[in-house]
């Protein structure tokens, strides 16, 4: 049973948790997870009103910092033969549903390539291209997982594109900058 913690404590503790997350490469819902489980036993010790506040302010916080982009580059010539809406709204529920991320802060596009080159086949042939950029903290495991299904989705439906790839990789979090107004 956890005894009566003062505010100090509590952001002590949820910011230990969170630094050892980091150091350990632990995925963002272990710690959100670890701290769910112990939500009641925090609102029943230090109330109900201010408990939930600290935690909700700092899962707030974290769940700010993973924040992914998924965004599929595709030649003009893929239009014809795939429906682009719908592949991107089923890639977008990988990443809704892959467990890695907040729901709300996944965000999704497509950009449709008027002009490219691949080898010396220069625009004969087609592709489809995904980026995933998220925030660092996920392991390598959890990124190729979510390579292979990000990839399965694309094989499924777009088979007969001559190019199809998958790129994930970090962002770097002192350089990245965010407004939301």
């Amino acid at each position: 049973m956890i005894s009566v913690m003062s505010y100090l404590d509590i952001n002590q503790w949820l910011e230990l948790l969170l630094l050892q997350s980091h150091r350990n490469r632990l995925l963002i819902s272990d710690p959100l997870n670890r701290l769910a489980e112990t939500c009641s036993e925090f609102s029943t010790e230090i109330g109900n009103s201010v408990g939930q506040f600290l935690i909700v302010m700092k899962l707030s916080y974290i769940l700010r910092n993973t924040m992914p982009n998924l965004v599929m580059e595709y030649s003009n010539s893929v239009d014809e033969r795939v429906n682009i809406q719908g592949l991107l709204e089923d890639l977008h529920n990988v990443a809704l549903s892959c467990g890695l991320f907040d729901i709300d802060s996944v965000k999704s596009r497509s950009l449709r390539c008027h002009n490219w080159l691949i080898g010396d086949s220069g625009d004969s042939q087609d592709f489809i291209h995904l980026s995933f950029e998220l925030l660092d903290g996920r392991t390598a495991e959890q990124k190729r997982d979510l390579s292979r299904q990000l990839m399965a989705v694309l094989q499924e439906q777009a088979s007969h594109v001559h190019s199809l790839t998958v790129n994930i990789r970090d962002m770097d979090k002192d350089c990245f900058q965010k407004v939301i107004n």
